[in-house]
């Protein structure tokens, strides 16, 4: 229902910026990609519809608070969905030094990998770090050979990831 409501409202926001624009200014369409969280914070969304080129018109949007309030909750449920996939072990450890190391694995692989999201896990008596969020297993691989120079004993585990979908729900048509 949330996600209805928001596609809803990006497709009303677009069709009043088509409406309103001039022919020499950029039109946005709605692209129906499942929408990244971080991408429906509500700033973001109304400073691109406002955006304009030179000469050309500009969107004014007058929105009731209930409707940053709206954003805000569907966003917010929508950090904390998961869905099924993979991600890559690249470190276990036990004893009294592991959470030092899990922690020093953690940043050296951060350093070398910043697009990357390491995750500490604690699985008694084991340090663990798996790497990455990947919705299907070829990419896993893809990514795992990748690393192997460096990370020679990692591996495919199957996991619960984090949603993640492309941050553009709107393209610029020339």
């Amino acid at each position: 229902m949330m996600k209805r409501i928001a596609a809803g409202f990006a497709c009303w926001l677009c069709c009043l910026a088509v409406l309103t624009a001039q022919e020499s200014a950029p039109v946005y369409y709605y692209s129906p990609v499942p929408v990244a969280a971080d991408s429906l914070s509500t700033p973001e969304l109304f400073r691109t519809f406002a955006e304009h080129a030179s000469g050309g018109g500009a969107v004014t949007v007058v929105q009731d608070s209930k409707v940053e309030r709206l954003l805000d909750a569907y966003r917010q449920r929508y950090d904390e969905a998961t869905i099924p996939g993979y991600r890559i072990r690249i470190f276990s450890a036990a004893g009294n030094t592991a959470r030092r190391q899990a922690l020093d694995a953690m940043k050296t692989f951060s350093e070398s990998y910043p697009d990357i999201v390491p995750y500490l896990s604690y699985d008694e008596p084991y340090f663990k770090i798996y790497v990455g969020d990947f919705r299907i297993k070829s990419d896993a691989l893809r990514f795992q050979k990748q690393i192997a120079p460096d990370y020679p004993h990692a591996f495919i585990s199957a996991d619960n990831i984090r949603v993640r979908a492309d941050r553009e729900n709107l393209i610029l048509q020339p």
